[in-house]
């Protein structure tokens, strides 16, 4: 368990590296509606840097911008296909089928490169509940991609080989996740270890609807 969490975490850190941007951005902050204009030169979890020209850079706090405007340029610098506003912060909700209860209710908040989610359901035979955290490494338009980890717990009570006796199969779980969100579709697969009544380690894995607020 420790060995896997333990990857999942640099995994994360390898991503958070990764993230940086060399895009020409528009930047609106909240201080008088304020419009920068340059090139991307860090994308951070906090705050961004933009070149403004060759002598002078600016540091913008995520909790200053309003809105985001990029353009993807070559390395010749040209403009190469249209500008798009990414969506920092907003609240989902929706149904998913898979881990860990069969049919689960899911409720996130995505907080800059952040996102925390739990999901789960309590029904008379299955019952279930589940935990992400994950950082999202790719932004754009309305899809965004994750990596993350999770931590959940499920109870499914069944028949016991066909006795007419009735028992409770468990299973608590952690591991890595990825994620797939774009115009309210999700999807999410991971690996887990545990302990219970399951051989680890398990795919973990679930689909469904979850629109954007």
């Amino acid at each position: 368990m420790k060995t896997l969490i333990l990857a999942g975490v640099i995994a994360l850190l390898s991503a958070l590296q990764l993230h940086a941007s060399y895009d020409s951005v528009q930047v609106v902050t909240k201080t008088d509606s304020m419009v920068i204009k340059g090139r991307l030169i860090h994308d951070g979890s906090t705050e961004i840097i933009v070149r403004l020209n060759e002598d002078k850079v600016r540091t913008i706090r995520r909790t200053d911008i309003v809105t985001i405007d990029r353009f993807r340029t070559s390395e010749a610098g040209e403009v190469v296909d249209t500008r798009y506003k990414r969506q920092d912060n907003f609240f989902t909700a929706g149904v998913t089928i898979g881990s860990p209860a069969g049919l689960n209710l899911r409720i996130g908040k995505h907080i800059n490169n952040l996102a925390f989610d739990v999901s789960g359901m309590y029904l008379s035979t299955v019952q279930g509940a589940q935990f992400n955290i994950h950082l999202c490494y790719d932004n754009e338009k309305a899809t965004q991609n994750y990596i993350g980890l999770m931590v959940g717990s499920s109870a499914i009570t069944g028949d016991l080989e066909n006795t007419g006796i009735s028992r409770t199969y468990t299973y608590t779980y952690g591991g890595v996740s990825t994620a797939l969100h774009s115009h309210g579709f999700f999807l999410e697969t991971g690996l887990v270890i545990g302990s219970g009544d399951f051989r680890s380690p398990q795919v973990m894995f679930q689909i469904g609807y979850m629109p954007k607020f």
